[in-house]
């Protein structure tokens, strides 16, 4: 009698997978309830994350026990959130087989078990931060990327440079962050869930305080009077304060140029009297040594020499060169006080009957 020997059968890792899962035992209430703190604290991360997997599908099956299922799993999410953050910081993670990944990524992969309001609520009755819950980024907006454990194994301190919009509505939506390395400023676009939104922190106000409101007039002061009323004190915005002060320009300038066109104005009116009395000046000694060779020469006779100025005394006269023509005997006219009058006459009479000027 013969035999056929069996054929080794071929499966594959998802069927082995199923396999486990169905022959994996369903849970109770109970059995979560057993599991004390200290139990919790003692888990490594693989036992802590199956403990969440079966107080999630423990909470599924069993709405009517969820508040005490959501009680016996919240030192669990405390203990792993601990794990994941900096809180974890000084403690031996490689000891609890803690891998490489953020507290976002691991709420991310709860939410892949289709069962995300149960899961925000487990995070809420912990009193954590939601990741999914992700604040909304602007541009300008302080941040910290996130380490991932690879490229990035710190994280960074940056601003949000820009905001990209969503394409795929299951996505998360991805920023474009800016911080500085030992290498220089490096930019990169990354999702939301791997950013940290820095919260600005709010002052309360007290009655009395003042505060600037930028958004009126530029800035306007106020003082809170309590009840969410604002009154405005009497201090100048900005744009009054920069209004004074470009009409003050305004007024100093304008004064500037009257002043200046007084002045140009006087200036003027000083030159056209300098120039009146100069051309007055002018003629009065024009007129005068007309009259004077009039006088000095009326009754001499045609001369045959040049005249020449000499100072008898203290007085200047015009003498013939040579001999005494015309002196103070016989003409008083021929009398100058200077010695310019004089010379002036005697070239007067030279060019009259046409000897060449003296000096």
């Amino acid at each position: 009698m013969s035999t056929t020997p069996l054929q080794p059968t071929t499966v594959t890792l998802e069927t082995s997978c199923k396999i486990a899962r169905s022959e994996k035992p369903t849970i109770t209430l109970a059995d979560l309830e057993k599991v004390t703190p200290d139990q919790i604290v003692a888990m490594s991360f693989r036992e802590l994350d199956g403990f969440i997997d079966d107080g999630v599908q423990c909470i599924a099956l069993n709405r009517a026990s969820i508040i005490r299922a959501r009680q016996a799993v919240r030192p669990a999410f405390i203990r792993i959130h601990a794990m994941l953050t900096e809180k974890s910081q000084g403690v031996r993670n490689d000891l609890n087989d803690v891998p490489v990944m953020t507290w976002t990524m691991f709420c991310h992969n709860k939410y892949l078990l289709g069962c995300k309001r149960t899961l925000d609520a487990l995070i809420k009755d912990a009193g954590l931060e939601n990741p999914s819950k992700q604040a909304k980024f602007l541009k300008g907006d302080k941040a910290i990327l996130l380490a991932n454990g690879t490229d990035r194994p710190v994280s960074y301190t940056g601003e949000v440079t820009h905001v990209h919009e969503k394409t795929n509505p299951n996505d998360y939506r991805k920023v474009e962050i800016a911080y500085q390395t030992p290498d220089g400023v490096k930019k990169d676009t990354v999702p939301v869930t791997a950013v940290e939104k820095i919260k600005i922190t709010k002052k309360h106000l007290a009655i009395g305080d003042l505060v600037i409101l930028d958004d009126i007039e530029g800035g306007a002061e106020v003082r809170y009077d309590g009840n969410k009323k604002l009154t405005r004190t009497d201090t100048l915005s900005k744009a009054e304060a920069a209004k004074l002060a470009q009409d003050e320009r305004n007024v100093a300038s304008a004064k500037k140029k009257r002043e200046a066109a007084v002045a140009k104005k006087a200036k003027a009116m000083e030159d056209k009297r300098l120039i009146a009395a100069a051309k007055k000046e002018a003629a009065a000694l024009q007129a005068k040594k007309k009259a004077n060779g009039k006088r000095g020469h009326k009754a001499a006779t045609k001369p045959t020499r040049p005249f020449i100025a000499q100072k008898l005394g203290d007085k200047f006269f015009v003498f013939e060169k040579g001999e005494v023509e015309i002196s103070i005997r016989t003409a008083k006219s021929s009398q100058f006080d200077t010695l310019a009058d004089a010379v002036v006459c005697a070239n007067g009479l030279n060019q009259k009957y046409g000897f060449e000027a003296t000096i």
